[in-house]
C-alpha cells in the first residue's frame, strides 16, 4: 500500500531559482533546503494526510528559502509568533520550517526560539518541548485542521505586513446567499455559528485588502471561502 504522503514529494531542484539568487547566501540558502526537505521526508511518517499536504502548499511558495541565519530574523518566524511588525499566525507549516532549520540542525536554542515554543503550546494546549520534532496528527481531524491554519489565510504571500490605508473593499455576495439558504431551510444553531464565523472572516478580509499587490491573491481566498461555506451546510 502506498504511504500517506507518497504524491506530496519536494526535491531541491524545485527551489534553485531562491537558492541561487543574484545577492544572497547561496550555502544558508541551500543549507536551509536540505534540511527542510529532509524533516519534511521524516513527517510525512506520522502527519496525516492533510497536514501533508498543508505543509507542502506551503513550502511550494519557497518564501521560507531566506539568508537569516538565526530564527528571530527568519520571516517564517515573525509571521508565527508576530513580531517584526507581522500578524501573528500560529501557522504551522512556518514553525516547521523554523524548527526544521533551527531547533532539529543547529540546536539553535536561545530566546527567540523559547518563545516560538510557549506560543506553540499555548496554541496546541499542551507543552511541546524543542528537543524533538513536532510532527502533529490528532484523531480529531477538524481540530487538526483548526490548529495548523491557527490565523493563517492564504493570500499573496509577500505581503504580510499589517494594514495601512486605502482600504480596497471586496463583496463576497454568495456568502449572502448562503446565508439565506441556512435561515430558510432552519438548519442547526451550530451551522449558523459556522456561518457567522464565515461571514466575519469575509468581513475582515475585505478590510484587510490594502493595496493593488494584495489583490493577486483574492480568488483563491474567496474561492476558500465559498468551499467552506458549501461544507457547512
Amino acid at each position: 500500500m502506498e504511504p500517506i504522503g507518497a504524491a506530496y514529494t519536494l526535491t531541491a531542484a524545485q527551489f534553485a531559482g531562491q537558492v541561487n539568487q543574484r545577492g544572497s547566501n547561496v550555502a544558508v540558502r541551500r543549507a536551509q533546503v536540505d534540511y527542510v526537505l529532509d524533516s519534511f521526508e521524516e513527517g510525512k511518517k506520522y502527519m496525516s494526510k492533510d497536514g501533508i499536504e498543508e505543509v507542502h502548499k506551503y513550502l511550494r511558495t519557497g518564501e521560507w528559502v531566506q539568508d537569516q541565519t538565526n530564527a528571530g530574523s527568519h520571516p517564517a518566524y515573525r509571521r508565527f509568533v508576530g513580531s517584526g511588525g507581522y500578524k501573528k499566525t500560529l501557522y504551522y507549516p512556518q514553525f516547521f520550517v523554523i524548527q526544521a532549520i533551527y531547533t532539529l540542525n543547529s540546536r539553535q536554542i536561545g530566546d527567540a526560539v523559547e518563545r516560538m515554543y510557549e506560543e506553540l503550546s499555548g496554541h496546541w494546549g499542551k507543552f511541546i518541548p524543542s528537543d524533538k520534532p513536532f510532527y502533529p496528527r490528532l484523531a480529531d481531524p477538524d481540530q487538526e485542521r483548526l490548529l495548523i491554519m491557527g490565523d493563517y489565510r492564504w493570500r499573496d504571500f509577500q505581503v504580510g505586513r499589517q494594514a495601512s490605508n486605502n482600504t480596497i473593499h471586496v463583496t463576497i455576495p454568495e456568502a449572502k446567499g448562503h446565508a439565506a439558504a441556512l435561515n430558510d431551510n432552519n438548519n442547526t444553531n451550530n451551522k449558523q455559528k459556522v456561518l457567522d464565523g464565515y461571514l466575519r472572516a469575509a468581513a475582515q478580509l475585505s478590510a484587510e485588502i490594502n493595496t493593488e499587490s494584495q489583490l493577486k491573491g483574492r480568488d483563491r481566498e474567496v474561492q476558500l471561502l465559498q468551499d467552506q461555506l458549501r461544507d457547512s451546510q
